[in-house]
């Protein structure tokens, strides 16, 4: 029977410098986090989304081994980990937005931007885009329908790109308007469902 690691023992684990309880304990945080990487990542079309939800993954990985003392509530290990990989998978999804649609004379202005802003504000967008995939999650929606909503407000995708993303996706074509339609019926599932306009409210 496969072992169901609790946070306070996953937390001891990655403290062993060596151990192979440390590479079992590495091993699942990563099957973990990765999945919620490729969910966030698969919402913006790039060609090869796995392949960067295994970098943010990894990146996610070495924060947390390197500052694993930052982590003051061993008990929520697993939350404090996966505010760290939305943190570095929204990151890198800004930064290849702003690769694709940003011209090389501004590339820099856009490095000086990315300077100014605070580490809890970029925690906190973390923290609320991570809030709101949970509440998602949980919603009585279809994959179509959660794809939709997180493209069209989360990665602000305009429902052209949104179209083509789902066409690629699910091998067929889906119009403009077909994504209207989907985002309309969405809206109105969650109006009508007093928890869920209240927890989004509160977003």
């Amino acid at each position: 029977m496969t072992h169901v690691w609790t946070d306070q023992e996953l937390y001891q684990a990655l403290g062993q410098q060596g151990a192979e309880e440390q590479r079992q304990a590495f091993e699942v945080l990563y099957r973990e986090l990765y999945a919620i990487a490729l969910y966030m990542v698969q919402t913006a079309a790039l060609p090869d989304p796995q392949a960067v939800a295994q970098d943010c993954t990894q990146e996610a990985i070495v924060k947390i081994w390197r500052h694993l003392e930052q982590c003051t509530q061993p008990d929520a290990l697993r939350r404090w980990a996966k505010t760290i990989v939305r943190n570095q998978t929204l990151n890198e999804l800004a930064r290849l937005k702003r690769k694709r649609e940003t011209p090389l004379e501004q590339a820099a202005e856009g490095l000086v931007g990315e300077t100014l802003a605070t580490p809890t504000g970029a925690l906190a967008a973390a923290e609320r885009f991570g809030a709101i995939l949970d509440l998602l999650a949980a919603a009585p929606l279809s994959e179509r329908s959660r794809f939709v909503i997180l493209a069209k407000y989360l990665m602000q995708m305009t429902e052209e790109e949104i179209a083509g993303a789902l066409s690629a996706r699910e091998g067929g074509e889906v119009r403009p308007s077909h994504v209207q339609v989907t985002r309309s019926k969405n809206f109105k599932k969650i109006y009508t469902n007093p928890d869920l306009r209240a927890r989004f409210g509160e977003l």
